[in-house]
């Protein structure tokens, strides 16, 4: 009988590496295509200051998932590790101990969020019908974000427990699902923003819980079992995740710092603008998170196996990979921003110019984004959470932070456009380096004991 974990395990070639990663990367781009549904139906049906205040809310409401991302992201990484070394008992105690961890967590912060939801809103100087959407979209997208804790969870650990297909199409059936509710609550039941709202909470219904059937099987390489509730692999998880925290904080915070940014210069236009930018770039970055999530599991059993050849050939072919792929995206994006702008602002001749300027300006972000967040993912694949949280920490808050907040002093609008390409330059000249240096560490023998 073959081991359920095989499937992380002998020699990745390019094109094995892509074939491991396909359903994931499919997974996640779907993912953000119908994550962006909302944005285009609000857009387009319900006016610009309802995408404004979607587009203020959402990075608070990703702010408040960020701790169940490195939970999930720590702890998967760490599970991968024990698989790697024959001990499934183990791993699927862990497994256990960080959904229930993951859940409850979600629980907590979201009725935390709602208390503090309308002063946050209110402290970046919105009122009237922006600030009201705001609030009501706002309330029903986190009482629902323990279920979109779980939908995120999942979708790493079902590439670890060796059910990618499955996980793919649970993703497509939870995006039909939103995307299917949007037109029906929005258009034909004119529920507006509540309806838009409702229809997300619905797809991570799907995402959240219908995954929960997968891990009762013999068959899956890990599945429910007493949970562990010591502090240590706990607090190893949170350790590991750092860099996904890091980031999963820095995301939204950074948005709101473009947000407050932009309507000094723009107004709701700018915000608005923004927000179409980013609902496109999700889906263009989705390819690179697609890659860095399913390969995290396959380094982390790699590393507890002791594979250190194995280990130095993934990553040499990964950021060969990912260069390639950077380019394209690129070239795509900037000669396609006329056609994606319009997909959300051609309502609104104005609107649209501006959005279509700024898309076309970011795309050459695509270029080394890919390195950036592998160099991430790659880390916490091998445990070393410390330097994963580096990574992500310069890329967000130091390079993009930094970058929003001082190029608009002398380029006012047109450096907030700007402060996504030249961050994303400058990180990767760090994640690079560090990754070549771990390439010569592998070359030397590294220990996998080192990460316990």
């Amino acid at each position: 009988m073959h081991s359920p974990s095989r499937h992380l395990a002998g020699h990745f070639t390019c094109a094995r590496l892509l074939r491991f990663a396909l359903p994931m990367i499919g997974t996640v781009i779907f993912t953000s295509i119908y994550s962006i549904v909302d944005g285009f139906f609000v857009s387009n049906w319900l006016g610009k200051k309802a995408f404004a205040g979607v587009n203020l809310v959402f990075p608070f409401a990703m702010l408040l998932a960020a701790f169940g991302v490195m939970v999930g992201t720590g702890g998967n990484a760490l599970v991968a590790i024990r698989l790697g070394r024959k001990a499934k008992r183990n791993a699927s105690r862990l497994f256990t101990t960080f959904l229930l961890l993951d859940f409850g967590l979600g629980a907590a912060l979201s009725a935390l969020g709602l208390i503090a939801l309308r002063p946050v809103m209110r402290s970046f100087g919105t009122d009237g019908a922006v600030l009201e959407n705001a609030v009501l979209y706002g309330t029903i997208l986190l009482a629902a974000n323990p279920l979109g804790m779980l939908q995120y969870f999942f979708q790493t650990f079902m590439v670890t427990a060796g059910r990618a297909k499955a996980n793919a199409v649970i993703t497509v059936a939870a995006g039909f699902t939103n995307a299917v509710l949007d037109a029906l609550f929005i258009i034909v039941f004119g529920w507006g923003l509540a309806g838009a709202a409702l229809a997300s909470a619905a797809g991570m219904a799907v995402g959240g819980l219908v995954p929960l059937v997968f891990f009762r099987k013999e068959r899956s390489a890990v599945g429910f079992a007493t949970p562990k509730w010591a502090p240590r692999p706990i607090m190893l998880a949170c350790g590991n995740g750092a860099s996904e925290l890091m980031t999963a904080i820095a995301m939204p915070s950074v948005a709101m710092l473009y947000n407050f940014q932009l309507l000094r210069f723009a107004g709701a236009d700018g915000v608005a603008a923004w927000g179409a930018v980013m609902y496109l770039s999700f889906v263009f970055v989705s390819v690179f998170l697609g890659y860095a999530m399913a390969v995290t599991p396959v380094v982390g059993y790699q590393f507890g196996a002791g594979e250190n050849g194995e280990q130095r050939g993934i990553l040499r072919r990964s950021l060969a990979i990912l260069g390639v792929a950077g380019g394209v995206m690129a070239f795509t994006a900037f000669s396609l921003s006329g056609p994606l702008a319009r997909v959300f602002t051609g309502y609104d001749e104005g609107l649209l110019a501006l959005t279509r300027h700024a898309f076309a300006v970011c795309a050459a972000a695509f270029i080394p984004v890919g390195w950036n967040i592998f160099a991430s993912a790659f880390f916490t694949g091998l445990g070393k959470g410390a330097l994963s949280a580096a990574i992500a920490f310069i890329r967000t808050f130091l390079f993009e932070g930094l970058a929003v907040i001082i190029l608009p002093f002398a380029f006012a609008l047109e450096g907030v456009w700007w402060s996504a390409p030249v961050a994303e330059f400058c990180s990767a000249a760090v994640a690079l380096s560090l990754l070549a240096s771990a390439s010569r560490g592998f070359s030397r023998g590294l220990s996998p004991q080192k990460c316990r």
